[in-house]
């Protein structure tokens, strides 16, 4: 499997810092929070998370912050289960 130059622990944990924003942002801790890579970032506030290109800032979508928390943690399991060709993930964040 191509990991991008990353190990798997690696991209959980960053996956794992990404969910501690949003819930830092929810439970009011923070008032915002940016979370980037390489290529996108993720700014996090107001009960919604904009995810933008780096490279083009007009190129965004907005999401709800639960939302959001949803698609990183079902990441998360994703990246953590076992490959197979006869399952199919499939979820929606019914905002």
């Amino acid at each position: 499997m191509d990991d991008g130059g990353l190990r798997i622990q690696e991209s959980i944990v960053w996956l794992d810092e990404g969910i501690r924003r949003i819930h830092a942002v929810e439970s009011g801790e923070l008032e915002s929070s940016d979370w980037d890579r390489e290529t996108w970032g993720v700014a996090l506030g107001n009960n919604a998370a904009r995810i933008y290109s780096l490279h083009d800032e007009g190129y965004f979508q907005i999401v709800s912050l639960k939302g959001f928390l949803k698609v990183l943690e079902t990441w998360r399991a994703f990246v953590q289960s076992n490959p197979s060709d006869q399952e199919t993930l499939e979820f929606s964040i019914d905002e």
